[in-house]
This record gives structure tokens, sequence and C-alpha cells, in this order.
């Protein structure tokens, strides 16, 4: 296994300039009826749905969903370059919760980009001289593996439904903390973050709505969580990133990136 995905990670060797900072998934739509086959795609680009366009999608690692709290099966991946998906059938009243992990990708920054990256990552600037510490590089390396995640109400989900609160990974995850339900402008939208199944502390989540430029962001508490306020109609895409040093000698850094894309009424 360890070698396979050695092999891939050299597929899969990105040069900064042309790596894509976000990678969401987005389903076809975000209210279905139950018996409903719906497309969900995956998309990467500088920005939620920027001018700039989408970026090529890597390879699907994983991938997995849940209906009403119980495993669903997904269609095969199809597509390539920029449009890349799989399809579901929601065959009964619920929250279905679909997830995707890429191919970990290797991504290459001379030092003043390797800055700005961490910068615009919000990491703060003891740990940025933590990952920055050692013999001068004229390339740092980072291993990048990153997981998307969405959400769909098929039908009428039960309010007691724990789709949402149940991690569907070990790695770095978002989970939305409190009962089911569609959300609207202006209300607070509460994640809870997890690492190694541990609520994790100290973590920016940045939250942006499809087509803007303007980001916010929150850190994670004590206990994992963190208020997003939705302020507009929309998709919106919420996400966290963890960076640390890596104990490989061909990669500097490795860092998890989690995204959840969900609407606001």
């Amino acid at each position: 296994m360890k070698a396979r995905l050695k092999g891939l990670l050299g597929v899969f060797l990105l040069i900064s300039a042309g790596y894509s900072r976000e990678t969401w998934l987005a389903p076809e739509r975000f209210a279905a009826t139950p018996g409903a086959t719906l497309r969900f795609e995956l998309m990467r680009s500088e920005s939620f749905y920027g001018s700039e366009g989408m970026g090529p999608i890597g390879a699907v690692l994983t991938k997995r969903g849940t209906l009403a709290g119980e495993l669903v099966s997904l269609g095969p991946v199809t597509g390539g370059g920029q449009r890349v998906g799989f399809s579901a059938t929601l065959s009964r009243p619920g929250l279905a919760v679909v997830w995707a992990e890429m191919v970990p990708a290797i991504v290459e920054r001379e030092p003043e980009q390797a800055v700005a990256h961490l910068r615009r990552s919000h990491v703060s600037e003891a740990d940025r001289m933590i990952l920055m510490d050692g013999p001068p590089r004229q390339v740092w390396r980072e291993r990048v593996s990153a997981r998307a995640k969405t959400a769909v109400y098929v039908g009428e989900p039960d309010g007691s439904d724990k789709g949402w609160s149940q991690p569907l990974t070990d790695g770095l995850d978002l989970v939305v903390v409190g009962p089911v339900k569609e959300y609207r402008v202006g209300d607070a939208f509460l994640v809870k973050v997890r690492r190694a199944g541990l609520p994790a502390e100290g973590l920016a989540v940045g939250f942006v709505r499809a087509g803007e430029g303007r980001e916010s962001v929150v850190f994670s508490g004590a206990d994992g969580e963190a208020t997003v306020r939705l302020d507009a109609s929309g998709m919106w895409l919420i996400y966290c990133r963890h960076t640390r040093r890596s104990s490989e000698a061909d990669v500097d850094w490795v860092t998890e990136l989690v995204t959840l894309v969900i609407e606001a009424q």
C-alpha cells in the first residue's frame, strides 16, 4: 500500500503557481425526493467559484456516503480533467452526507511563496517559525491530503438524524453540531473541528460564499467548536487545514485540508 501511494504521489507533483488552493464537493442540488439519483462533482479553484476558473482534479483515493446515519452505495468515479464526480441513489428520507478524499499531492514552493502560503492559511507567527525552522532551502515541499464533503436533504429528514455529527474519517474533519435543519440567511452554523478522533483547538476555520472574494475566519475553541455566520443566501464553502513538520526526508510539511459545502436559503 505504501509503495502504491508513493507512486501515486509521484504522479501528482504540483508547482505552487499551478496548485489550486481549495478542492470541494458540490451536489447536483441540495434537496431531493427519496429515490432520486444525484451527481456529486469535485471541483478545484483558487477561490470558491471564482473568476479565475476551475483547475484540474487529481485522482480520488476513497469516497463514502451515509443516508440517515447508515452507509449508502456510491457509483464509480467518472470524468477527468476539470470534471470529476460520481452518483448516488438516495432511496429514503434523511440527510445524505457524502465525502471524498483525493490522492495526496506534493506541492513545491520557493521560500517567499512558502511564507505567503502559510500567512494566507492563517498559520500563526510562532507556528510559522516552527514550520520553517532549519537550514535554508531553495524549495519547500508540502504533501497535501484534501478531503471534501457535502450534504443533501432527502425528503424530510428526522430531527434526530445524526448524519451531520458523525465523523467520516479519523483525520482532520468538520462535523456539524446541532439538529439537522435547512439553514437560512442569518443562521449561526456551528461546526466542530476534529483530528485523530479528538476535538482540535486553535485551528482556523474559513468560510466564503460562492463567487465572493471576501473570506471570513474564526478559530476553534477548546472543544473544537467554531461558529460561522451565514449572512447571505447561496452556496458556502467552509474549510479548515492543519499543517505540521514532516518526519520524512523528502517532504518538509504534511497538510490536511477538509472542505464542507452547504447552502443557505
